[in-house]
């Protein structure tokens, strides 16, 4: 099957916004239908032909008018009367590209203002040569309203007949969903079509009308389910029959009938329908179109996110994924979520799944935070089926249901799926039942939106309640383990799908701890923040009681931790599984090829995986493991993943920039913008792929954007690929809108609100101010010099006991308060410090004595320290500057260093040491960091120095040298960088 999809048809002003089906293929038809659809978050259209075959599928969804078409089906979004089609003859002769010839075929889609444009120039069997045009776009100005326009020429005289209306005897797979069907023609023109769901009592009305450029009266023609308009009219050569049809789509479902009491009639919808196409009608397409042509104007303004490289199928991409975003969602309206397929197609029944808090939801919360709290309003309306679904299971709290439909539906996840290949039985859908962490995604979701918007309504009214009843769920689904003297959670599906029935996966334990935690963490702030909410959800889930409830259970709760090997296990079953050689599955590049040789009980049993699992939990929890260990997991697991699933790569994309492979990073990015996009002609056959759609977005901002809501802030810390030059994106962060731009030597971040925001920028505590633009530019240091008490390990508690001996023989007061101020300087000058609250005048033999004596104690302290008392994460990071050859010191005023070096291992590791015993001046006096910047050979403005102290700082800056503080230091306004995490430092050195 040829891929016939040209990405390079635009020019000048259209370049890298216009998608070309360059040829006619009917097997491509269903790929062409879901890419090329059109909507705008109310109404979703596929792109069917005009003319009809037999291979199309034809679609038009309003949201939310879900229906059950039999008592064994689950709710489905239904497939409302098309008004798409038009039958055309040419003497007698249908328009059919599979009959005649095809001289001339271009369908284009223009993602800036949402119009599809195909021209066919057609050879009917008469000879006859036949030019047609067609246009079609659903507007963004005006929620119910699609547009037609057809032109149709011959070289000779025709008879040409031209047949388009209504047509209700649409299907989804072959069920219906409507009846009592009433149809209607007014004035020649305009058709009427109304129609009821037939369990969920939805009342739906399709309005046409249709105007010529002739004088001839179309024939009204009435079928079964279907009501058209047929014209007959006698063209001359050269002459151009032009139609215009303007339909318009209402539903009882529709936000402005929300409140009102169903009458059990059609009255209201009649009348709206028929105002709203006599209004559109008179208007005409071209002014229509202009209309919604300002919308989308007015959208890629705030949205778009500009890529400067070298391969134009980029930028395209990214516009492709953002056009679709935003005609996914209905955004004032919390009764409906995000669709699997969006509104482009059948697939997965209209349903939301996790995809949308976890892949899609990132591009709402930082771009359009209002849409972002549409859809979790939408999660919270949820809570009712949640609450349901985990009574029914035997569980507190509110289990979310894997798959949703309409706000009171609970749990719509079909019972049974296709046939086992190798038994030959219909298999049972599992994952309604065992895939629980979608709970704990919704309670992420919610935190992540507040993080990012402060927006404090919505967590009183539904944000706190939503996780606190997460929560309790969490805590009544685990399950003690006597023998491992252990909470366990048992029997799940986690993010990969291949493996079911497991253990203690890994990202749902971990993303229940998460959850639970938070919810810890509210119940114990809010009452100091907010009486009034507090006293409310005290009254339902018992506060004191439930965070008793919760601690025991975390305490107590297993977490899987990276084993001998350094790897964390996916479950307990999967390192034990029997390994399989994939490669001949990755090589053929067929998405569920291995589904051809093996059923889901065997591939349980294999070492294969779906998609990102426990890369997934690296992903959302970037600070739970060391960078060693992300690395290790990424590539063990990623060599295990055949990307089956359309949310896999996106995510392995981010990850993989963040750990250095930026080649692999850039060849997942275009593989996620090849799922939809990509040669195979079958992969969007049932419509879109919506979370891949969000995940375009997400590894192009948070991957090479470097974006990340971390510690409650926002973070940048962008890796372009070698292919772009610049990457420029809007965020809204805190109610301000920032624009950030990209490019190799560093970021500018514009702010255009009326408040100042700060952030991190590569590793900078930065802060921009209204209406300006800060740049920070990518330093690139040649070394780092580290302090050593409080930054590499932490000593301090053995000073403090060596100097509070000394004080106490003396009969000095001395507290930690007082401690504080000896951090960074000489003995000396410490003890100096301590005599201020001594009464009496102390020789300078007699100083030397206790100094000996404090530094004794201290010594004799220090020999208790081995590796061990060295952080994980320090040593990690370490391990990882010298990898990347980097130069590393140790700066320290302390004439102990050597001492504590070697008691930690690490006495060979630095290539220099510049402490006590080699300067005259303490800091905050230069003299140590000048050392050991010549004894590295390294100019001061090359090199960055670490510090936990102000009087280290102080050196720093005094000696030329950049620096970045750790501990109580970070408060001070002379650090260039302030690390919340030792690992930060691989940030900012790059």
């Amino acid at each position: 099957m040829i891929n016939t999809m040209n990405f390079f048809k635009g020019q000048g002003d259209l370049k890298n916004w216009l998608i070309e089906e360059t040829e006619f293929d009917a097997r491509n038809l269903g790929k062409y239908e879901a890419v090329f659809a059109q909507g705008n978050g109310y109404i979703g259209m596929r792109n069917a032909l005009e003319e009809r075959y037999v291979e199309e599928v034809r679609n038009t969804f309003i949201t939310g008018t879900f229906n059950k078409a039999g008592d064994e089906e689950v709710t489905e979004l239904p497939n409302l009367p098309d008004v798409t089609a038009m039958d055309i003859f040419v003497d007698g002769y249908r328009l059919n590209l599979q009959s005649g010839k095809v001289m001339e075929y271009s369908r284009v889609m223009n993602l800036k203002n949402g119009e599809t444009t195909r021209k066919v120039v057609w050879e009917c069997p008469s000879k006859t040569l036949v030019t047609a045009v067609f246009k079609r776009f659903v507007s963004l100005k005006n929620e119910h309203i699609a547009a037609e326009y057809l032109e149709l020429s011959c070289d000779g005289s025709a008879q040409l007949v031209i047949e388009t209306g209504i047509h209700g005897d649409v299907t989804n797979h072959g069920a219906m969903h409507f009846e009592n069907l009433r149809r209607r023609i007014y004035d020649g023109i305009t058709m009427q079509f109304l129609a009821e769901t037939t369990e969920s009592r939805v009342l739906t009305a399709v309005h046409s009308a249709c105007r010529i450029n002739r004088e001839e009266k179309p024939l009204p023609v009435m079928g079964r389910r279907n009501m058209d308009l047929r014209w007959s009219v006698k063209a001359e050569a050269g002459e151009t029959i032009r139609l215009e049809k303007i339909s318009c789509f209402h539903s009882s479902r529709d936000l402005a009938y929300e409140k009102e009491e169903r009458s059990g009639n059609f009255e209201r919808l009649k009348a709206d329908g028929m105002e709203c196409l006599r209004i559109e009608f008179d208007k005409g397409y071209d002014k229509l179109l202009a209309e919604s042509e300002a919308a989308w104007k007015e959208f890629w303004k705030n949205h778009e996110v500009i890529i400067r490289g070298n391969d134009d199928f980029d930028q395209l991409a990214l516009r492709f994924a953002q056009y679709h975003l935003n005609i996914m969602v209905k955004k004032d309206d919390n009764r409906v979520g995000i669709a699997a397929k969006a509104l482009t197609g059948e697939g997965y029944k209209g349903h939301s799944f996790w995809d949308t808090e976890m892949f899609i939801l990132p591009y709402f919360t930082l771009t359009e935070p209002q849409t972002a709290r549409t859809l979790l309003e939408y999660r919270y309306r949820n809570l009712y089926g949640a609450r349901k679904k985990a009574a029914e299971n035997g569980w507190e709290g509110a289990m979310y249901p894997w798959e949703c439909a309409w706000i009171d539906d609970g749990e719509v996840t079909p019972l049974y799926l296709g046939t086992d290949v190798v038994t030959g039985k219909v298999q049972k859908c599992l994952t309604g039942l065992i895939e629980h962490h979608i709970s704990a995604d919704v309670a992420y979701a919610v935190w992540q939106y507040y993080q990012a918007s402060g927006d404090q309504d919505y967590m009183d009214r539904y944000g706190y309640e939503i996780i606190l009843d997460t929560a309790l769920f969490w805590s009544s689904r685990l399950e003690w383990n006597e023998k491992k003297d252990c909470y366990e959670i048992l029997d799940v599906i986690g993010p990969d799908e291949y493996k079911e029935h497991v253990d203690n996966n890994a990202y749902t334990n971990y993303m229940a701890d998460y959850n639970m935690e938070l919810a810890e963490r509210i119940m114990e702030a809010l009452p100091k923040e907010n009486k009034e909410v507090s006293d409310r959800l005290d009254q339902k889930f018992h506060f004191d009681r439930l965070i008793q409830r919760l601690k025991e259970k975390r305490e107590k709760l297993y977490l899987p931790v990276p084993g001998g090997n350094g790897i964390v296990p996916q479950t307990d079953q999967y390192m034990s599984l029997e390994p399989i050689d994939l490669a001949p599955y990755k090589a053929s590049g067929k998405v569920l090829g291995i589904h051809q040789d093996y059923n889901m009980e065997q591939m349980g049993k294999l070492m294969v995986s779906k998609q990102a699992d426990t890369v997934m939990l690296d992903f959302v929890m970037p600070d739970l493991f060391s960078l060693e260990t992300k690395r290790k997991n990424f590539i063990f697991y990623e060599d295990k993943t055949l990307h089956d699933s359309s949310l896999s790569r996106c995510v392995h994309a981010v990850l993989a920039n963040d750990y250095g492979m930026e080649d692999m990073a850039y060849q997942m990015h275009q593989a996620a913008c090849s799922i939809d996009l990509g040669p195979n002609m079958k992969s969007s056959e049932e419509g879109i792929h919506s979370a891949s759609i969000g995940g375009i977005w997400l590894s192009c901002v948070m991957g090479f954007g470097g974006l990340r809501i971390r510690r409650g802030g926002l973070e940048l810390n962008p890796k372009l690929p070698k292919a772009w030059e610049e990457l420029r994106f809007p965020l809204v962060w805190k109610g301000q809108k920032l624009t950030v731009t990209v490019d190799k030597k560093g970021v500018t971040i514009g702010n255009s609100g009326n408040c100042p925001v700060s952030l991190m920028v590569l590793g900078r505590n930065t802060r921009v101010e209204p209406e300006a633009s800060v740049y920070v530019e990518k330093k690139t240091y040649e070394a780092v010099i580290f302090d050593l008490d409080g930054v590499i390990c932490h000593t301090d508690h053995y000073h403090y006991l060596a100097w509070k001996e000394v004080a106490d023989e003396l009969g000095i007061y001395f507290d930690e308060i007082i401690n504080n101020r000896l951090r960074g300087v000489s003995r000396k000058e410490s003890f100096d410090i301590i005599l201020e609250r001594y009464d009496k005048v102390m020789r300078e033999e007699d100083k030397k004595k206790y100094l000996t004596k404090k530094n004794e104690g201290y010594k004799k302290l220090l020999e208790g320290m081995t590796p061990s008392d060295l952080p994980e994460e320090t040593k990690d990071t370490l391990m990882e500057l010298r990898k990347r050859g980097m130069k590393l010191a140790i700066g320290s005023s302390s004439k102990n260093a050597g001492l504590i070096l070697k008691q930690l291992g690490l006495e060979h590791f630095f290539d220099a040491v510049s402490d006590g015993n080699a300067i005259t001046h303490s800091k905050p006096h230069p003299e140590v960091f000048q050392k050991a910047a010549a004894m590295l050979n390294c100019k001061a403005e090359n090199c960055l120095v670490v510090e936990d102290a102000e009087a280290g700082l102080i050196a720093a800056k005094s000696g030329g040298m950049d620096c970045g503080a750790v501990g109580d230091a970070v408060k001070s306004l002379l650090a260039d960088y302030k690390l919340s995490a030792f690992r930060q430092l691989l940030e900012i050195v790059g």
